[in-house]
């Protein structure tokens, strides 16, 4: 058998299988009942753009929302110029993030509004010994072509609260791409750096071509195995360009990246939430399209 930071081991009780980026497919991967492992062990959130609750929970007025004003359950930080709106007349329905037409013009969210305005932090390497997160997004621009993927930079994950993900958080997991290039790499650190060239722990997971301008991509990790205070675990990246590959009898996603969170102690410390930034490179107006984001994770039972 392989090591567990070499390849993907589901627990499945039919060896290994492709990663899930809904909650009845996870249930099975993890070996259990179809559902029943996300039922017992797993706080599992959704938020889609096609789904009117969903559109209230990412935007403060979905026919018209204000890029300054929280929705129910995510809060957004105008870095310059950006405007989001929700598009619906077509399926997918999608969040859109428009930055300005200046470099470094964007936008940042996070799913951090609690009950009676608390911060809400769920996500969290001492009580989670497994987490999950999945987006399926596009970019855009006028233009559709190589530059439309390259010039810009992105983060797509947990991380702690603020207003500078890109730049200033240091305690973290998820997928960055840093402006000027298309590789998209699945990041964690505890204390080192920013997430776009700062992680400790890093692998590549994709680089983006002119071919994925304008293209639905879903990303999705999963963390395993996560201690905290012993400092081990491993996550898992992974690709689905909503393509059929050649002998495939359907849809699947490809395991691209494995990260062990344990060879430079970069389990996050930090209480956390999914957290989306997006800004432009180049003065150029950008779209961050999002269709969906799915975050989980896996009670750490006994504490």
């Amino acid at each position: 058998m392989n090591s567990e930071y070499e390849r993907f081991e589901f627990d499945s009780p039919n060896g290994i299988a492709q990663p899930g980026r809904t909650a009845m497919i996870l249930g099975k991967y993890l070996g259990m009942p179809v559902g029943a492992e996300i039922a017992d062990r797993w706080y599992l959130r959704k938020w889609d753009a096609g789904d009117p609750i969903g559109q209230e929970q990412f935007v403060n007025a979905p026919a018209m929302p204000d890029e300054t004003m929280a929705g129910t359950e995510w809060v957004h930080t105008q870095v310059t110029g950006s405007t989001v709106t929700v598009v619906d007349t077509g399926f997918p329905a999608y969040l859109r993030i428009l930055t300005g037409a200046g470099d470094g013009q964007g936008q940042q969210m996070q799913a951090i509004k609690g009950a009676t305005g608390n911060t809400k932090l769920m996500f969290d390497t001492s009580t989670m010994d497994e987490m999950f997160f999945s987006i399926m997004f596009r970019l855009v621009d006028a233009n559709n072509n190589l530059a439309t993927v390259q010039q810009s930079k992105l983060f797509f994950g947990f991380a702690p609260v603020d207003t500078s993900i890109l730049t200033a958080v240091d305690d973290y997991m998820g997928f960055v791409k840093d402006d000027a290039s298309g590789l998209i790499k699945l990041v964690a650190d505890q204390t080192s750096g920013a997430p776009v060239s700062g992680a400790s722990s890093s692998a590549d997971v994709m680089t983006l071509a002119a071919a994925q301008a304008n293209k639905w991509i879903t990303l999705t990790f999963r963390a395993s195995k996560l201690n905290r205070t012993t400092q081990k675990g491993v996550a898992y990246g992974f690709v689905d360009l909503h393509s059929q590959p050649a002998g495939a009898s359907k849809r699947i996603a490809t395991h691209r990246a494995t990260l062990n969170l344990g060879a430079n102690s970069d389990v996050p410390g930090a209480a956390m939430a999914p957290s989306i930034a997006f800004l432009a490179g180049e003065a150029t107006a950008k779209n961050l399209d999002i269709a969906y984001i799915i975050a989980g994770g896996a009670y750490r039972l006994g504490v």
